[in-house]
């Protein structure tokens, strides 16, 4: 009897994938289930497998009952109770490593094929469990049939009666980002960050990224050979278009690389409200704006400013970038020193005495405003420099 029970748990827990001592604990209730049938409901029975020799211990109050004397007190219809609580605990058990299981790779990419649809959701199998994808979590353009193949991002895992339910999604901007840990090492390996992510699903995405080596170009590794990486994510999500942002931490070139294709001249930005207003010349209007607003609408929800979009003549062109910085403001100093290659820290270090900066964001030019001249001196003609632009392609 000994060495069946210890065959029966190894061959369960084979089957099943359930732990050893899960089935242990069912076998115990089952059998206590049964002698309780026996013995009535309100009896103190209390059952215990010795987990190495196979042996039950079973007591009824202070009586300890033999192996021959439990045994022979199991009627049929007790054993029968047995064996339904022994499958059920071993169910139980079964879910409480699926749970686990799944539970783990929550935020995770999982992939599965479609086996049914329930309504409007879509069921897809993954081997032990099921993934559940809610009409709220997809995306409408995408299409599936049975048997279709596809990746979904683990959302929730829940305990729903007696199975498990795992809660999926193709819309949740982090299943974009799960997909660029995948195709991207840099990213997995923390060498790249994603920073943000602004999603429009089924239509576009900015994903903005920084690199913690100033050798790698996370923009570039972001897009692969060839746009290798990137195409890959794109046809994951049914062509969908992925723009790859480079973060700055000054806030105007942030919007201005967000902003991308379009070209902007000048920022002013609203630090009380957050809102910032974009200077651009007529010809880029409808570019920064998108189609029904989606680029502008993209690029505020990036950057977390409110963006309202202004188009200019060029006499205020001009007058945008000739137009000094009051004083105390010296972000035109940093983004200019900064486009040329140094951080924005040391800006105000290494601009030279009598430099003021202008208010041009597209290309930055510093002009060198010379001492007042002597007496009967002609003025020296200022020059100017040009920074380089250095924002995401």
């Amino acid at each position: 009897m000994r060495a069946e029970i210890l065959r029966l748990v190894d061959q369960i827990h084979r089957e099943k994938d359930i732990e050893q001592e899960a089935v242990f604990i069912g076998l115990e209730a089952a059998i206590c289930s049964a002698l309780l049938k026996k013995w009535g409901e309100e009896a103190n029975v209390q059952v215990v497998i010795d987990r190495k020799s196979g042996e039950v211990t079973a007591t009824v109050g202070d009586k300890a009952l033999s192996q021959e004397q439990w045994r022979e007190q199991l009627g049929r219809l007790a054993a029968q109770t047995g064996k339904q609580v022994l499958f059920q605990k071993i169910r139980e058990a079964g879910r409480e490593v699926v749970y686990l299981e799944y539970a783990k790779k929550l935020g995770t990419i999982v992939t599965g094929s479609v086996i049914r649809f329930e309504g409007s959701a879509i069921v897809i199998g993954l081997g032990k469990a099921e993934g559940y994808l809610p009409r709220s979590e997809q995306v409408p353009s995408e299409r599936f049939r049975v048997n279709d193949r596809m990746k979904a991002y683990i959302l929730d895992v829940q305990k729903n009666g007696s199975q498990v339910k795992i809660i999926v999604s193709r819309r949740d901007p982090r299943f974009v980002n799960a997909l660029f840990e995948i195709e991207v090492p840099e990213i997995k390996d923390k060498t790249i960050e994603v920073l943000d992510i602004a999603r429009e699903p089924g239509h576009r995405t900015k994903i903005a990224v920084s690199s913690t080596d100033a050798n790698v170009d996370c923009v570039g590794a972001c897009v692969g050979v060839r746009g290798s990486r990137v195409k890959n994510i794109r046809e994951e999500l049914f062509g969908e278009k992925i723009e790859i942002v480079r973060w700055d931490e000054v806030p105007e070139l942030f919007i201005v690389n967000a902003l991308k294709p379009a070209e902007v001249v000048s920022i002013d930005l609203d630090y009380d409200t957050r809102r910032a207003r974009v200077y651009v010349t007529p010809d880029q209007q409808s570019l920064t704006i998108g189609r029904r607003g989606q680029n502008v609408r993209l690029a505020s929800a990036l950057s977390h400013w409110d963006l309202d979009v202004v188009a200019v003549s060029e006499d205020d062109i001009q007058r945008l970038k000739t137009e000094d910085i009051d004083e105390g403001k010296e972000i035109g100093t940093l983004i200019g020193i900064a486009r040329g290659g140094a951080d924005a820290d040391s800006a105000l270090k290494e601009r030279a005495p009598g430099e003021a900066a202008v208010k041009a964001i597209e290309f930055i030019e510093i002009e060198t405003v010379p001492e007042a001249p002597a007496p009967g001196q002609v003025p020296a003609e200022a020059p100017a420099a040009e920074a380089e632009d250095v924002s995401a392609p």
